[in-house]
């Protein structure tokens, strides 16, 4: 069950992004002032002439000169470009669905601090905005963690790497390539995807969760949304394809880096004022210490249960109540549930599994 001592060794950490092939730049002195001044107001310029404002100035001083294009505004929630990108081995073309306009020329915007741009090379990425003055450094730790030395070889890594920093005044942006879709739309896809896909997409979640914890990294906002896939396969309509999507964790805004096995935390993920999330028991008295490892099982147990309440199989659906259990030291700990996981899926048949998701479609959490 859940314990805060994480046995397996950490990779170092590696401060220097140079070190393993992504490059750092520090732009000379421009017009800062016309930036905002912190994270939190970056996050929150929803208002479409300033978002549109503040991006175009980044672009201006920093964005163009290492060849990155932003791209245009469809509307107030998605960005569009024109024209297909090159291949990155991160967005695909599902067999069912080849649509390019619809499936790789539109991107969703949820907050101000990341833009859609295209590459001189012909590729698509995100740019996101992570440090703010002293701001943000203990994100970018995380990342550097994760997207640098071997980690990104590993077939059990689902991190999407820093392609590129940039580094503005005091403001650094990490470029990561572009992947398609949140997890949880694949939940709610009728008679396209089976229970075999959307079980599958799980597992490998539950294997990013393992690979971070390994790390000695917890999320805490470790619901369905942070995590996207490069393509969904619909094998309800045919199967046209042996080949299985890729799970990417995405958001380590709220993570923390636990190198100590047995250090808890105290306080929410987000101010009080601002955490909208469902909050976990433990969480009902911030100032009392809680493991965050098993706060990211509560977490995506919660999603879990909302979004893909009932798959039809018994074995699998009994699996997702633990991890939200009262008592934080009663939920199993990742590798616990992908052996769960592993051991149903192993015992029922490929046949048994090609059941159509129901429509369970609930509000985001």
């Amino acid at each position: 069950m859940s314990s805060c001592s994480i046995n397996e060794e950490a990779n170092p950490a590696f401060e220097s992004p140079t070190e393993y092939g992504a490059s750092s730049k520090t732009i000379g002195s421009a017009a800062r002032s016309a930036l905002p001044k912190d994270l939190e107001f970056w996050s929150t310029i929803y208002e479409r002439d300033m978002y549109v404002q503040t991006w175009k100035t980044v672009a201006n001083l920093v964005l163009n000169r290492e060849g990155f294009t932003l791209w245009d505004h469809f509307d107030e929630c998605n960005q569009v470009v024109k024209g297909l990108p090159k291949p990155s081995g991160y967005s695909f073309l599902g067999p069912n669905n080849p649509d390019p306009g619809l499936m790789l020329t539109y991107w969703g915007l949820s907050t101000g601090l990341s833009h859609a741009v295209r590459g001189d090379d012909g590729r698509d990425y995100i740019v996101t905005l992570v440090t703010v003055g002293e701001e943000g450094h203990e994100h970018l730790r995380t990342l550097r963690r994760l997207s640098f030395s071997v980690d990104p070889l590993l077939s059990n890594n689902h991190i999407l790497p820093i392609i590129k920093e940039i580094t503005y005044e005091d403001l650094t942006f990490v470029v990561v390539p572009k992947a398609m879709y949140k997890v949880q739309e694949g939940l709610h896809q009728r008679f396209k995807n089976s229970v075999e896909d959307v079980v599958y997409m799980l597992i490998q979640a539950v294997e990013a969760i393992i690979d971070i914890h390994q790390h000695r990294i917890a999320h805490r906002d470790l619901f369905l949304d942070n995590f996207i896939v490069d393509w969904f396969p619909e094998s309800m309509i045919a199967r046209k394809s042996v080949v299985r999507p890729r799970v990417y964790l995405i958001d380590f805004e709220t993570a923390i880096d636990m190198s100590d096995p047995e250090q808890l935390c105290r306080g929410l993920p987000f101010p009080d004022d601002k955490y909208f999330r469902p909050r976990a028991p433990e969480l009902s008295t911030p100032e009392e210490p809680y493991c965050p490892f098993s706060l990211d099982i509560w977490q995506f147990g919660t999603s879990v249960l909302k979004h893909f309440p009932s798959s039809g199989i018994p074995e699998i659906d009994a699996i997702w109540p633990t991890l939200v259990s009262e008592n934080s030291q009663d939920r199993p700990t990742a590798k616990e549930v992908m052996d769960k996981l592993n051991e149903v899926v192993r015992s029922i048949r490929p046949s048994d599994l090609h059941l159509s998701v129901k429509d369970t479609y609930l509000t985001d959490i």
